[in-house]
């Protein structure tokens, strides 16, 4: 059997694998399969969204935005997902950010979160939790810089020419004000003041997007 037979049955397998999961009861993973295949999910109108509960309400939203993103990057081959993101509306980016910032952070906490997106999100994180006038998370958010900073000073230097990604990104930064915020504190203990404010963070976002529903129809 040639090359070129064995990528198509791979191929072929792979499909038919995901046509599996887009049709399972796991609507995470039946999502993420239908976002591969390119099959469509279903919009979200005003209606659609306000039979939702609050917890479905943030992962939802989220899964449309993740099918917009793939569209864009199809559309613009040119463009780092990263300048696809920031370019996203204010309203989708604070849904995008926060979702993925709460599933990173209550799954294994803040190095984690730092491990898995090298940082690229948090300076637009921060600027866009703006909007929902808590002080408390962006306050923490800044103390997360602070930390993050530093633990590259230490040597720690995991992701290779990643990191040359946040460097060039964090150039226009004042670090000092990060770190100074950040003096005596830890990734453990950014933990522990997100537990602490999880619960009204999650509160204030939820009220946002229903006070806004009409801008969230995807």
């Amino acid at each position: 059997m040639d090359k070129q037979r064995k990528k198509e049955l791979k191929k072929e397998f792979l499909t038919q694998e995901l046509l599996k999961e887009a049709s399972g009861d796991n609507e995470i993973l039946a999502n993420w399969a239908k976002g591969k295949l390119g099959i469509p999910l279903s919009k979200l109108d005003k209606a659609a969204l306000e039979k939702l509960s609050d917890d479905e309400l943030e992962e939802k939203i989220c899964f449309k935005i993740n099918e917009k993103l793939s569209e864009t990057k199809k559309l613009s081959r040119h463009k780092h997902e990263i300048q696809i993101i920031e370019e996203l509306p204010e309203e989708l980016k604070l849904v995008f950010y926060s979702y993925n910032l709460d599933i990173n952070i209550a799954v294994s906490g803040f190095e984690d979160y730092y491990v898995n997106t090298v940082g690229l999100h948090i300076l637009d994180t921060i600027q866009t939790l703006k909007i929902l006038n808590y002080p408390e998370i962006v306050e923490l958010l800044e103390k997360s810089v602070g930390v993050f900073l530093s633990f590259i000073e230490s040597g720690f230097n995991l992701w290779s020419g990643e990191i040359a990604k946040w460097n060039k990104k964090s150039d226009t930064i004042d670090k000092t004000f990060y770190q100074n915020l950040a003096k005596h504190y830890d990734f453990a203990l950014l933990d522990r003041d997100y537990k602490t404010i999880n619960k009204e963070f999650k509160q204030l976002r939820i009220r946002y997007i229903r006070n806004n529903l009409a801008r969230y129809q995807l």
